[in-house]
This record gives structure tokens, C-alpha cells and sequence, in this order.
């Protein structure tokens, strides 16, 4: 009895996190890997106008993340360092927040003045497309759109500095 008590706890506090973070809404998709193209998404700007992120002609480092995961707070940290240092600025950093207002995302960005990077809402769940279900995850997208590694988790300098090499690698085609 006690047993089946807890269980029931369990299931329900895991339901409750899933549903504050929008994760029970995903739709699996396949997961973007090494030469998958990055598709073009359809996301917010913080201003509220709509708009598509299209990963082509530049490369990009995209990293989903929400306001509220701890792991995604040391993330920011690394990206806003990078982002403003000599080996980050071949590269655009796109930042794409999921499921969160607008308000809460501006406040939470304002406390990395360094970031030098494009933030963007998922408000439509737009970022299934990439077969994303944890949170940070962060992509490197080639000039020519085509993914080039991905991390799942907070990253590291040494692994974002690898994943911004193979982000400005020339590409085939």
C-alpha cells in the first residue's frame, strides 16, 4: 500500500514537470545528427514579431534552452563568453528559448551582458522538429544549413570550441 502510495507521488510529480515544461505537448521526431539538414523554424522574436529561422548562410551555434533549467544557466554562461570572444565570431549564436514569455526570457538574458547572440521563443513548438526533449541542447549548423554535431547537456569550453570548429569547417556542397 505505502509502495503504491509513493509511486503514485512520483507519477504525479512527474507529470506536474512535464506539464510546466511543455514537455508533455512534443511530438517525437527524429533526431538531427551529423549531415542532417537544420530545418527552418518558425519562432517569435522577444518583440513578439513572428519570424523563421532559416540556419543557411552563416554558420550557427543554436542552442534550445529554457529559463528555469540549471544546467541551461551555466550554458548561457560559456555562450555569452564565447560569443564575445576572437574564436567565437565566426560563428552567430541563436538562442531558443522554449514555451516561455517574453518577459521572463528578457530577464533572464539581462543577467549575461556579454551575450552576443540572437534569442529567440519557441512558442509553437517548433524546435520537435529537431527531436529535442532535454534541455540544454545546443547545435552547430554549417554555412550550408546541413548539421555538423550537436550536445545534449551543459557544455564545456573545450566542447563548445569544438563544436564552433566543426560549425566554420568548409563544407561540400
Amino acid at each position: 500500500m505505502r509502495r503504491d502510495a509513493v509511486f503514485g507521488a512520483a507519477l504525479l510529480i512527474l507529470g506536474l514537470a512535464m506539464a510546466i515544461a511543455g514537455l508533455g505537448t512534443m511530438h517525437r521526431q527524429p533526431d538531427r545528427r551529423a549531415g542532417d539538414a537544420f530545418p527552418p523554424l518558425a519562432l517569435t522574436a522577444l518583440d513578439g514579431m513572428a519570424t523563421t529561422f532559416d540556419a543557411r548562410g552563416k554558420p550557427a551555434i543554436v542552442t534550445v534552452f529554457t529559463t528555469w533549467c540549471v544546467p541551461c544557466r551555466e550554458e548561457f554562461a560559456k555562450i555569452a563568453t564565447a560569443s564575445s570572444s576572437p574564436w567565437g565570431q565566426n560563428v552567430r549564436f541563436v538562442e531558443i528559448d522554449y514555451n516561455e514569455p517574453a518577459s521572463r526570457v528578457s530577464e533572464f538574458i539581462a543577467a549575461y551582458p556579454r551575450l552576443h547572440a540572437t534569442v529567440l521563443l519557441d512558442r509553437s513548438h517548433a524546435v520537435n522538429e529537431l527531436g529535442i526533449y532535454s534541455f540544454p541542447r545546443t547545435v552547430a549548423v554549417a554555412v550550408n544549413g546541413k548539421v555538423t554535431g550537436r550536445f545534449d547537456g551543459p557544455l564545456g569550453y573545450t566542447d563548445l570550441r569544438a563544436l564552433v570548429a566543426g560549425a566554420t569547417r568548409r563544407t561540400k556542397d
